[in-house]
């Protein structure tokens, strides 16, 4: 993926958070990389939001590195192990 807009994930993603990666995520004018390597639990409205912007036609591809158990298990939990998958994963 090239370079584009870099994102930390906190290491606890919540509602504040979401809100603050909606707005990154509605001004990304190319791919976007989440930095989720100090991630260790994301909330509904964290998830919802990436998954919202995977499922829009128009939206920004997203890659992410150093993904933990937290980030992975927080798709898993809520049974969105596909849209996880929409995602790069870079070595």
């Amino acid at each position: 993926m090239s370079a584009g807009l870099r994102i930390d994930v906190p290491e606890s993603a919540g509602l504040d958070a979401a809100l603050a990666l909606q707005s990154a995520l509605a001004g990304a004018a190319g791919p976007v990389t989440l930095v989720a390597g100090g991630a260790r639990s994301l909330s509904t409205p964290y998830v919802l939001t990436i998954c919202a912007a995977l499922r829009d036609a128009n939206g920004p591809a997203i890659a992410v590195e150093g993904a933990g158990p937290g980030f992975m298990d927080a798709f898993s939990d809520l049974g969105l192990f596909g849209d996880l998958m929409k995602m790069e994963f870079p070595g």
